[in-house]
């Protein structure tokens, strides 16, 4: 069995400037309220309780095991992109290099920007608040819909 780890991140994806949407039905990963059970889990069980996504927080990222990291996440939404374009990430503390790679922080909020960006700052503006993520975390934690 794992240890409890369960925590939250927020996130948007830009591609050439065009914000990825992942509010839709096959992004989300379903499971039962209160599940308790977990010495039994597929591989493929095992990645998606890495880093997913749940129904109305598209953009807040639910980590269950430590170690998961932005790419455990574009894995677990199939999320492909032309890996020609150069991608990067930014957070509150500054550029992340090698985001896919780097680790999901508790309440941290990245824009991960893949090819050509002309408005780099105005969309770091509009990165995902610590309210959203903490507004996230609370219904979560009383097993609502999050």
């Amino acid at each position: 069995m794992h240890p409890e780890v369960h925590y939250h991140a927020g996130f948007q994806i830009y591609v050439d400037g065009v914000k990825q949407d992942f509010n839709d039905s096959r992004y989300f990963h379903y499971q039962l309220c209160g599940r308790t059970d977990e010495t039994d889990l597929s591989p493929a069980e095992e990645q998606i309780e890495k880093a997913h996504l749940h129904e109305g927080a598209s953009e807040i990222v639910h980590v269950h095991r430590d170690g998961a990291t932005w790419g455990d996440l574009f894995k677990n939404l199939k999320f492909e992109y032309d890996q020609s374009k150069p991608i990067v990430g930014y957070s509150e503390s500054g550029v992340i290099h090698d985001i896919l790679n780097s680790q999901i922080l508790d309440k941290q909020s990245v824009v991960i920007l893949i090819g050509n960006q002309h408005n780099v700052r105005e969309l770091l503006n509009k990165r995902v608040s610590l309210e959203q993520i903490e507004e996230v975390a609370t219904a979560s934690e009383s097993c609502g819909t999050n």
